[in-house]
């Protein structure tokens, strides 16, 4: 994943708990076509880590659970 100088990516992974509750993450690449400040930087990272934070809470059941599910 790859983004300009006027862009962040941003994950979250949330660690494994138990047996049944396995590792999930999520990756978001924001950009902008402006020119952006340290400050605008900091915010679109804020707001980076939030939105993957919520792709993951929002999803809290994983759709494959081995590698061997995976198709392709």
């Amino acid at each position: 994943m790859e983004c300009t100088q006027c862009g962040v990516i941003c994950g979250y992974l949330h660690g494994r708990k138990t047996d049944n509750l396995g590792m999930k993450g999520s990756l978001v690449s924001l950009e902008t076509d402006k020119e952006i400040t340290e400050d605008d930087m900091a915010l679109m990272q804020e707001l980076g880590q939030n939105v993957a934070t919520h792709i993951v809470a929002n999803y809290p059941q994983p759709k494959y659970v081995t590698r061997d599910e995976m198709s392709g």
